[in-house]
């Protein structure tokens, strides 16, 4: 078995990226493949980043900006014709896994898949990297909304509260604050070779592609409860309370196979505002419309193809089985081929779907 903390060997043989001519980008420093250094220790694993006050998203624009404030500084950039439009995602979007929704049954199993240790980019630090406690759970929404369940916007995500919220109560009066409805997993997973990438660079640049992944979920979640009907069917939420959880893969501790490198990030959305400023669960039959998914997986993407090109990375369109997905150029086919065929664990569950991959006993 994979001890702890230890980088899964296997991904110190992805890194020939010719994007980055093998060796940095923007002064980032990728790892070698081992097959062109003979005798050479294969190298791989992750560092965290921290939120909020995090490392940049771009280092020559946002260093020490929040994530929320990064993102926006980068929306404001213009990218000269170089960006990705969520209108171009949403026309060859089809039948790209960008999004998945999955309704929340059990509150606790989820709390603690949220934070568990072995998942997160921390679990696979390296020597040489900061000593710096950092972490990849985060609160996001409105103010008013996240102020019901007594949470702040840019705190970290304990099991305790996040357990709470997903039952719709507050977690230290433990009263149920949210009027009704239940709480949702959105699922957002970034393309397989950022995550290969990830699992070869510096630590400036996983802290960097790190931060770009959360805050394309963080948009996409933004963007579905601004513009879809998730009050009652009816009407968009005038706000809405949710946890980000970034996991590295998606399959914890104890590993009999190294899984490979599977940036993703699960967005807790637990709660909406309505008109009257009351705090309900999204609407189930809304969150499971057929392009729901499409749309806010487009528009995931769309920012994190944007974020990569402002890295210096060149984008490759046209990607994947249906041809409609994208991916960084210069990672080989057969890295991205091998995480494809890989059980996704917590990462693949989907409306279409209630297993729990990773063998929760029920507990309420």
């Amino acid at each position: 078995m994979v001890k702890a903390g230890a980088a899964p060997s296997a991904w110190g043989h992805c890194a020939s990226l010719r994007a980055c001519s093998g060796e940095t980008c923007r002064g980032r420093r990728v790892s070698r493949c081992p097959a062109a250094a003979p005798g050479s220790r294969p190298r791989g694993g992750a560092a965290s980043s921290p939120l909020p006050g995090s490392r940049s998203l771009t280092a020559r624009q946002t260093r020490g900006i929040p994530v929320s404030s990064a993102r926006r500084r980068i929306r404001r950039t213009p990218h000269l014709g170089k960006s990705v439009s969520i209108a171009s995602l949403l026309e060859t979007a089809k039948g790209q896994s960008m999004l998945t929704v999955r309704l929340l049954k059990l509150a606790r199993p989820e709390a603690e898949r949220a934070a568990e240790p072995s998942v997160m980019p921390a679990a696979f630090a390296r020597p040489e990297d900061p000593q710096d406690r950092r972490t990849h759970t985060v609160w996001t929404g409105s103010a008013a909304a996240l102020g019901i369940l007594g949470l702040r916007r840019g705190s970290e995500v304990a099991p305790g509260p996040l357990m709470g919220a997903i039952s719709g109560r507050h977690p230290e009066r433990r009263v149920r604050v949210c009027a009704d409805g239940d709480a949702f997993d959105l699922t957002f997973l970034a393309p397989d070779s950022v995550s290969w990438l990830w699992s070869q660079g510096d630590f400036a640049l996983r802290a960097d592609l790190e931060q770009a992944v959360l805050a394309a979920a963080d948009r996409c979640v933004d963007h579905l409860v601004r513009t879809r009907p998730l009050v009652d069917g009816v009407e968009p939420g005038r706000g809405y309370a949710a946890a980000l959880a970034l996991h590295a893969v998606g399959t914890p501790q104890p590993w009999t196979q190294p899984p490979p490198p599977l940036l993703h990030v699960h967005a807790y959305l637990v709660g909406v505002l309505d008109a009257a400023g009351a705090l309900r669960g999204p609407h189930y039959g809304e969150l499971h419309e057929k392009t729901l998914t499409r749309e806010g997986g487009a528009v995931g993407r769309a920012a994190l193809a944007n974020d990569l090109r402002d890295f210096g990375f060149t984008i490759t369109s046209g990607t994947g089985p249906d041809a409609c997905g994208f991916e960084v150029t210069g990672v080989p086919e057969a890295l991205l081929q091998s995480g494809q065929a890989a059980d996704k664990g917590c990462a693949g569950l989907g409306e279409e779907t209630d297993r729990d991959p990773w063998d929760y006993i029920p507990r309420r």
